[in-house]
């Protein structure tokens, strides 16, 4: 629904992507980014992530599933610009250590934060 990009974006002065499956989810999501007036530093697109370019984004948002994440883990190592971050909800990424755990919402759900300079660093 767009709820972290936005709060990135306004909170963090960040220009923040996110991809959905989801038609009706990308509508009211890219509403959301309009009424806020985030529309130049939001970037909200329908269809698969995997096929995407992250390497404009300052933040790079996944609501994906364990296995998903696995196949997007080179991508954003490839194409993650230096200083950005990777936030991922519900699910870590394999192999990488999160440099915050922030349990968020009702049901207490995790985001994980990597930083992508620590994860580069941490894999040389």
């Amino acid at each position: 629904n767009g709820r972290f990009l936005l709060h990135a974006a306004r909170n963090y002065a960040v220009t923040a992507a996110g991809w959905e499956m989801s038609l009706p989810m990308v509508i009211a999501a890219r509403f959301r980014m309009l009424l806020a007036g985030l529309a130049g530093r939001v970037r909200i697109g329908w269809g698969d992530s995997r096929a995407q370019d992250w390497s404009g984004a300052d933040v790079v948002y996944c609501y994906l599933m364990p296995g998903v994440l696995e196949d997007v883990r080179e991508k954003m190592l490839r194409e993650a610009k230096p200083g950005s971050r990777v936030l991922s909800f519900a699910f870590p990424v394999r192999g990488w250590t999160p440099a915050e755990i922030a349990i968020t919402g009702p049901r207490k759900d995790p985001v994980y934060l990597y930083r992508m300079d620590e994860i580069r660093r941490s894999r040389s």
